[in-house]
């Protein structure tokens, strides 16, 4: 999963965009426009993407704060709670500095 912030020039405001992709045929599962990038913006998206094709073994995502606590490095409270509502789902992380391991430069 991800989450990218765009610049809203005409209208003044960021746009953040989630975006859940496949790793292995890279098929884009679901893109979702918000006005926040909150956990609760990204835990919906992810609910939605598994109630329309079912409950992956893993998902990957980078350090944000939208899927780790900013001091504990553990996943938060509302990803927590998603894996708890989906047994068999894992979460890893990429390791700080390092964007490569997400399949991004």
């Amino acid at each position: 999963m991800d989450c990218t912030e765009f610049a809203s020039y005409p209208l003044g405001q960021t746009i953040f965009r989630f975006e859940l992709v496949d790793d292995c045929t890279n098929a884009r599962l679901s893109t979702t426009l918000c006005l926040s990038a909150s956990a609760e913006e990204a835990v919906a998206e992810v609910r939605a993407a598994i109630e329309r094709f079912g409950v992956p073994e893993r998902l990957h995502s980078d350090r944000g704060t939208q899927f780790v606590g900013a001091r504990s490095g553990a996943p938060t409270q509302l990803f927590a709670a998603l894996a708890a509502d989906y047994p068999g789902l894992t979460f890893s992380y990429a390791r700080p500095g390092r964007p490569h391991e997400n399949g991004k430069a």
